[in-house]
């Protein structure tokens, strides 16, 4: 069996110069224990492999990794509610299903790299300083459960691959400068959408009025009627009585008493037998995927 990486290895593979001696904050230890034991406040390995990086609320700053594309087994990358700056890196591990970036000081833009990982179901960049288009195709995002960018400063229309969602159930876009209208929303499974306090224009489609937590206040929405849906629109879908129900049916309406329905069984030959049933500066540089070799890399 091969010998665990020690802590400095660890060290050497995200690269920390500045990161000499562990800050209060990790309690990483400084040498002498496995990288994969529990003293890795916030790592989680399985086997050799990084599965969790989870180092929020702890004060940190400095900037955001980079070079982790190559930790093919991340799923989950959560760094929010600390003080870090600069962009967000291009090369973000291509197997997440979860990352959240939420309250720090980020700034630029979002990476097109997003529209790659393809298994994300939860994006969190909400409270930062993100600004220009929101540039990214979703048409390979449709696991895409939740996205939350409210309170930055993102701008330009909703770009039209939006509409591919199909799995997206929680959209807050709330508090930036987005443009345009949010029609390509209308056919979305939302359950909640929030949209306050940008420069929307246009009408709320019927459909999107039918969102059960609907919040658009604080846009330049347009008055009077709307226009007539394009040629080719579904219409909206409408629920369909009970054929059974004596309220709707008027076969029932002659009967004085409840109608007793008696299940119907087969002939006793032809039953079947039933069954039961910090404060710190730092900066990432991933060298290699395995902590062992250059060699080892999937």
């Amino acid at each position: 069996m091969t010998k665990p990486p020690s802590p400095n290895h660890l060290r050497q593979f995200l690269h920390l110069p500045t990161f000499i001696n562990s800050p209060p904050q990790l309690g990483w230890p400084a040498n002498g224990v496995d990288p994969y034991g529990q003293s890795w406040k916030g790592i989680t390995c399985s086997d050799t492999r990084v599965t969790q990086i989870n180092l929020s609320n702890l004060a940190l700053t400095g900037t955001l990794p980079y070079g982790l594309d190559r930790l093919t087994s991340l799923t989950n990358l959560d760094m929010s509610n600390n003080n870090l700056v600069g962009t967000i890196p291009y090369q973000l591990p291509p197997n997440l299903q979860r990352l959240n970036f939420a309250h720090n000081n980020l700034t630029g833009t979002l990476p097109y790299s997003i529209s790659n990982l393809t298994s994300l179901t939860h994006l969190n960049l909400n409270h930062n300083q993100l600004q220009q288009p929101l540039n990214l195709n979703f048409l390979n995002l449709s696991t895409l459960s939740k996205l939350d960018l409210s309170f930055n400063s993102l701008t330009g229309d909703l770009p039209p691959t939006m509409s591919s969602l199909s799995g997206i159930t929680t959209m807050y876009l709330q508090n930036n400068q987005f443009t345009g209208t949010i029609d390509i929303l209308a056919n979305l499974t939302l359950n909640s959408l929030n949209v306050e306090n940008n420069n929307f224009t246009g009408w709320i489609l019927e459909r999107l009025k039918n969102i059960d937590d609907l919040q658009t206040g604080g846009n330049a929405w347009s008055s009077g009627p709307a226009p007539p849906p394009p040629p080719g629109t579904p219409p909206i879908p409408k629920s369909k009585p009970n054929p059974l129900s004596t309220h709707s049916n008027p076969l029932f309406n002659n009967f004085r008493s409840p109608l007793h329905l008696q299940p119907c069984e087969p002939p006793s030959h032809h039953r079947q037998p039933t069954t039961s049933s910090s404060l710190f500066s730092f900066t990432f540089s991933v060298q290699q995927q395995h902590f062992l070799s250059p060699t080892s890399l999937p």
